[in-house]
């Protein structure tokens, strides 16, 4: 089954200019569901596919059931739910990684959208192609059951998060996820905008100031995007005991 790129309608527009084979290649690298493809069926994919740049806030997947499989080739993107006007941010990926893996499974229209969370390239794949794919390659049907069940890990424990850990708890775990910069191990970048931070960790972004104000007390200091944590120890230990009873604000 061949499916020309051309063929394929990106976000209500058709895909750009045609993107280098080498490049093409590049967007399954670190990618578990693609670790084990056969070389014919890497390239038939690849040649089906069709790639597309979005600018930060785009939408790259906004309701209707698609008729590809999207890959976040370089970026990052946050997925959201919308409801009477309000947006609420659950999880922020970055590339590569896929966004519909579980729609596409499934073939079923996606409950919430995915917007650019910075400018990214994204590639999309024909859905018909990958499932007949799935459909006679069993162990490109076990990386995509793995895949699968890590987003699930992930969906709870962010959820537990959200439920059992209070502000300081959600945003002392997430400054120390955060890479160092450079040799630096006591500085981190707040790699998105605060308004989505605070959406990411359930507050408001009022809610969020106050709390990187209270982190202060356990030597976190912030000036503008730049976060020193001044020992990533004592932060550790101050999450504990912010969860016996420390802090009560949620």
């Amino acid at each position: 089954m061949t499916v020309q790129a051309e063929s394929l309608v990106v976000g209500r527009r058709r895909a750009g200019p045609a993107v280098p084979a080498p490049a093409r290649a590049d967007a399954f690298a670190g990618l578990l569901l693609f670790a084990d493809l056969a070389p014919a069926d890497r390239a038939a994919l690849l040649a089906a596919a069709a790639m597309r740049a979005f600018d930060k806030g785009e939408a790259i997947i906004d309701g209707g059931a698609g008729d590809a499989l999207i890959v976040l080739c370089r970026g990052a993107a946050a997925l959201s739910i919308d409801e009477d006007g309000r947006r609420a941010v659950l999880a922020v990926v970055s590339a590569p990684q896929t966004l519909n893996l579980a729609c596409v499974m499934a073939q079923s229209s996606p409950l919430v959208s995915w917007r650019a969370a910075e400018r990214c390239m994204v590639m999309f794949l024909p859905r018909a192609l990958f499932l007949k794919m799935v459909a006679r390659d069993a162990r490109l049907a076990a990386n995509a059951a793995l895949a699968l069940a890590g987003a699930y890990q992930d969906m709870v424990a962010t959820a537990a998060a959200q439920r059992l850990r209070c502000a300081q708890q959600r945003l002392a775990d997430y400054l120390l996820s955060l890479p160092s910069v450079g040799d630096d191990e006591t500085e981190v970048r707040l790699p998105h905008s605060k308004h989505l931070l605070a959406s990411l960790l359930g507050m408001t972004p009022e809610n969020l100031s106050r709390t990187l104000v209270a982190l202060a007390a356990h030597g976190v200091t912030v000036q503008g995007a730049a976060v020193r944590i001044a020992d990533r120890q004592r932060l550790r230990d101050a999450v504990g005991w912010l969860g016996a009873g420390g802090a009560s604000e949620s």
